[in-house]
């Protein structure tokens, strides 16, 4: 039974709607914590240990911002940690990891939604219900994998132990601690499968309908 459950590619898809759908939540909810971090909605503490301060001051603290909502945390030592790196990469600035944080909680936010409808089609064996989950499924891994190589240029160009200590929070919050991101590549191809059989299946029963209406 378990091997029947593991080689059925249906089975399969069902596993990996849940899966996808458990972590759009999880990873949708994160996007909301970090967009709080970037937009001072979150009062940064004194200290934070594991140099995630560091994270948080390179990545999701942007002072002007705070500063226009009234919010000064100058008076932290940490927010003040200077980048290491001269100059800074536009791709890799704060602003651009809150436009970031923003596009992957719209496409979490679809990507529940779209396990839902893959649920509910792959019940049915119906082909087109599988696009949309597979769509924002491709578009998850290429976009992690892009933004990764990006912070993995930086690492190239570092020599800072302390740099690359906090780089390490970033590229396990892109690259999905590595393991998320093989674990949706293989639930796509899982996908795709699927989706194949259903696709065939659908249009030889119009093909046969079709004969046998002549």
């Amino acid at each position: 039974m378990l091997a029947r459950c593991c080689c059925d590619p249906y089975k399969r898809t069902y596993i990996s709607a849940i899966l996808t759908a458990i972590e759009a939540v999880a990873f949708g909810t994160l996007n909301i914590v970090l967009i709080c971090m970037s937009t001072c909605a979150i009062e940064p503490p004194e200290k934070i240990p594991l140099a995630f301060d560091k994270f948080w001051a390179w990545y999701f603290y942007d002072e002007d911002a705070c500063l226009a909502s009234g919010h000064d945390y100058s008076s932290i030592s940490w927010i003040n940690t200077p980048f290491p790196l001269k100059p800074r990469r536009s791709q890799t600035n704060v602003q651009a990891n809150l436009n970031y944080q923003i596009a992957y909680l719209a496409l979490h936010s679809l990507w529940f939604l779209s396990a839902l409808v893959l649920l509910y089609g792959n019940a049915r064996k119906l082909w087109g219900y599988y696009i949309p989950w597979l769509l924002i499924t491709l578009t998850l891994v290429i976009m992690d994998l892009t933004l990764s190589v990006f912070f993995i240029e930086d690492i190239a160009d570092s020599d800072n132990s302390n740099y690359n200590s906090a780089l390490a929070w970033i590229m396990c919050l892109y690259f999905r601690l590595f393991f998320f991101w093989i674990l949706n590549l293989e639930e796509f191809a899982t996908g795709c499968n699927a989706f194949c059989k259903s696709y065939h299946k659908r249009t030889k029963q119009a093909r046969l309908k079709a004969i046998s209406s002549i």
